[in-house]
């Protein structure tokens, strides 16, 4: 999930001419990635006593009387909302969706910056 864009040199002398380096030769530069939108799937059922269901398998969506996907960041930056299916939701339900899906984004943003800090830690980088 660490992209890195390879280390690269413009020159402007009489014509421009653009240098890309090998990474012995130098380091590549980490990609800064800011608000990383995810991506979540809500199932509806008909009957209102079923909760709705977060990232249903294949069978619930088939099982399912609508789909709510929601793409956000965990800074509550809405990204995508489309609704799928017949099931009416109130404007409410689809508050309450929103609130879950911007809490599972904060945990998964939580844990790819963990990640990303573990790789960036295993790495060694040389500066020549």
């Amino acid at each position: 999930m660490l992209f890195f864009l390879p280390s690269s040199t413009t020159f402007y002398a009489y014509e421009s001419a653009f240098s890309q380096h090998d990474p012995s030769e130098r380091a590549p530069l980490p990609l800064a990635i800011h608000h990383t939108p995810f991506c979540f799937t809500f199932a509806f059922f008909p009957d209102p006593t079923i909760p709705p269901v977060l990232d249903p398998s294949q069978l619930e969506q088939r099982l399912s009387a609508g789909l709510l996907s929601i793409a956000l960041n965990a800074q509550r930056e809405l990204c995508v909302l489309q609704k799928l299916g017949g099931v009416p939701l109130p404007m409410d339900d689809i508050m309450k969706i929103v609130d879950i899906a911007v809490q599972r984004a904060k945990e998964l943003n939580t844990i790819a910056d963990a990640r990303l800090k573990q790789d960036w830690a295993s790495r060694k980088v040389e500066v020549r």
